[in-house]
């Protein structure tokens, strides 16, 4: 017996197709896929009975090209030689090409040889898979409806680029045809005749609203997922896609510095400074305050050991800056795209996901389908829950103690001061010549007495804490002295010593500036949380809600706007390449560059961290051999140049 089954799919309508018969090119790709095949949970595949339903197209330009045996080369617009435009008259691109004195319109033409380099390999499993089960609900809409595994037809697309300006391994091959609209024809219902005797049932579909669908849907309006959504929103590349950030905090409109800077402030690296500029935020923030790190001085409470760094390029290696004011100025400008979105005072109840998209459910009953989830909501990530993502994560024991604090001595402020304690590390960052902002961790059962106390002895304890003898261990101090004599030994015995190795007399180690008074002190506890996997279906993670570290080296938020800037190049990749936003190969390939860079920096500093802890067992026998340990690897690594460097370097990362 035959009976009919309700299967849904997507199609590639090559250019080449577009004046014929749509529905009669849809029908010849339909019965190329699934007519006369076996298709899993179904059975013997016939032939098409019927077309029920044909949803939206997708865009993307660009120019298709044959080596004569193959013909799926696309070349996409952004690969094509700068400035190129699309002639609608002609339905050709144009290469319009400067010659100094003039510019001449130079033509592709359909049959004309070109030269290209292949920058990317598409392969798609396009082995047809039948209706799921029953009770099978990772399914978009209705159970009765099949998926591909792939939203593409072609199994081996070549990507291409003629944008190169010295290619050397070039490939030759003839224009066949222009794209400046591609269709992919959504068949969102369609009848195939097969000899199966299994019948699905139909159920229910739920409908999303074209105007409630998304393609990238950013969950949390912190300073990582504002980036995030800014990030995207001004980049051409996604100027078609539809995209929106869901944020808990209700909308502000303006920013005014307060007279005294807010506690709660970041150390930018450069590498979040040129993401800031280059989303347009950056000179907001300039235009009202931030501090500017020139120098950094580290030291051990328990030795003499030290290092020190200055950025020997003149630029800074820091610049502290606060939340607010980070927040204010990628805020800002959400509302200056016409394809952002961002839905104030509101957050996410519940989700679903499939292989096809993830259906939302907001707190004001909104409903919102998206083809790309991302999580940026914080260390209790709701999102990350959900999709029931492992983490590694424990407490530090440790509380960090932040406010603004006033100079003695009103002058340059350019160091940022770290010192190890037995209890935790505290660290000064200069935001003028007036202030500097105190982030000191330390054990939770200390820190309820520092919260407590008035704000003389606050202020008192502070100075205390940098300059006051932690535990002293004379084999530390013998092991200091052993060490710079033998450094000094091999500086005058090794070739080029003196550019390998510096002299003990300039490192001298200097004290912080005395405080006067302090500001407000808030608190936040401290842990440490790393997710196994930072991407699944339809899904990625970014800042805290997949990383979270001491704050000893002011990574924590740079680790988060570094998502950013991967993700950013991942999903570029992903639109440039022609397949669906949100395609789990380029998903990987984020996740697998922020591991390889994120995670050794997390085990370091939790190593650092736990290095220069106050076991509460053992006493000397254990802090005595430890601080031999640190007294070591301090001193060495303020001396010797090339190891410096390094160190220099990631901490500027």
């Amino acid at each position: 017996m035959y009976i009919l089954a309700e299967m849904k799919d997507v199609v590639h309508v090559k250019p080449w197709y577009f004046d014929q018969d749509l529905l009669n090119v849809i029908e010849d790709e339909l019965n190329k896929k699934f007519a006369n095949k076996i298709i899993y949970q179904l059975g013997l595949c016939v032939a098409l009975f019927d077309i029920k339903d044909i949803g939206d197209s997708s865009v993307l330009p660009g120019v298709y090209v044959s080596l004569s045996f193959f013909d799926d080369i696309f070349i996409p617009a952004s690969n094509l030689q700068k400035p190129s435009r699309f002639d609608e008259k002609e339905q050709l691109f144009i290469w319009q090409y400067d010659t100094g004195e003039s510019v001449h319109d130079l033509y592709i033409d359909i049959g004309e040889e070109i030269r290209f380099r292949v920058v990317n390999e598409i392969f798609v499993d396009t082995t047809p898979t039948g209706p799921p089960k029953k009770n099978d609900s990772n399914i978009l809409g209705t159970s009765s409806v099949a998926q591909s595994k792939e939203e593409t037809k072609c199994p081996y697309t070549i990507i291409g680029s003629i944008n190169e300006p010295a290619m050397i391994t070039l490939l030759r091959c003839k224009v066949i045809n222009h794209r400046n609209v591609t269709k992919v024809l959504t068949c969102s219902k369609y009848n195939f005749t097969t000899s199966n005797c299994v019948r699905n049932e139909s159920e229910g579909e739920s409908v999303i609203k074209k105007s409630d669908y998304y393609d990238i849907v950013v969950c949390g309006g912190g300073m990582v997922g504002a980036a995030m959504t800014l990030a995207l929103g001004q980049d051409n590349i996604f100027k078609n896609l539809k995209i929106a950030m869901i944020d808990t905090a209700p909308e502000k409109k303006d920013y005014d510095s307060p007279e005294i800077h807010n506690y709660r402030v970041c150390a930018l690296s450069p590498s979040t400074i040129e993401l800031l500029k280059r989303v347009g935020s950056w000179d907001f923030i300039t235009q009202h305050r931030h501090g500017d790190v020139h120098n950094m001085h580290v030291w051990d409470g328990s030795s003499d050991a030290f290092i020190s760094f200055k950025n020997e390029e003149g630029s800074n290696l820091a610049w502290i800056v606060e939340n607010d004011l980070i927040l204010a100025s990628l805020n800002r400008n959400l509302s200056n795209f016409d394809n952002v979105k961002v839905f104030y005072s509101n957050k996410i109840q519940s989700f679903d996901q499939n292989e096809q998209s993830v259906d939302l459910k907001l707190k004001d009953d909104c409903s919102i389908r998206t083809k790309l989830l991302i999580g940026s909501d914080g260390g209790e990530s709701f999102i990350r829950k959900q999709a029931n993502l492992d983490v590694t994560k424990w407490d530090y024991d440790q509380t960090a103690i932040v406010s603004t604090l006033k100079l003695a001595n009103k002058g340059p402020n350019f160091t940022a001061w770290q010192r190890f304690l037995s209890t935790g590390p505290i660290a000064l960052l200069p935001l003028n010549d007036e202030y500097s902002s105190l982030v000191w961790s330390i054990k939770k059962n200390l820190a309820k007495e520092l919260l407590s106390i008035s704000d003389s002895e606050f202020v008192h304890r502070v100075n205390e804490a940098f300059v006051k003898e932690d535990f002293k261990s004379d084999l530390g101090t013998g092991i200091e002295n052993l060490v710079q004599n033998g450094l000094d030994l091999m500086r005058n015995v090794l070739p080029n010593g003196n550019n390998l190795i510096s002299d003990h007399e300039t490192t001298v180690r200097l004290l912080p500036p005395k405080i006067e008074s302090c500001g407000p002190r808030g608190s936040f506890p401290l842990s440490f949380l790393h997710s196994s996997n930072y991407v699944t279906k339809r899904l990625a993670l970014i800042g805290d809600s997949v990383h979270k570290i001491h704050p000893l080296a002011g990574q924590g938020v740079n680790l988060g706007f570094g998502d950013v800037i991967s993700l950013h190049e991942c999903l570029r990749e992903n639109v440039l390449s022609g397949t669906e936003i949100g395609s789990w190969h380029f998903l990987k390939q984020y996740e697998a560059r922020r591991q390889r860079e994120v995670f050794p920096k997390m085990v370091g500093i939790d190593a650092l961290n736990k290095l220069y802890t106050d076991y509460d067992y053992g006493g000397a026998f254990i802090k005595t051999p430890l601080v031999a340990l640190r007294t070591i690897g301090l001193t060495i690594s303020n001396r010797v140049l090339p190891l410096k460097n390094i160190f220099a370097q990631q901490a500027m990362k």
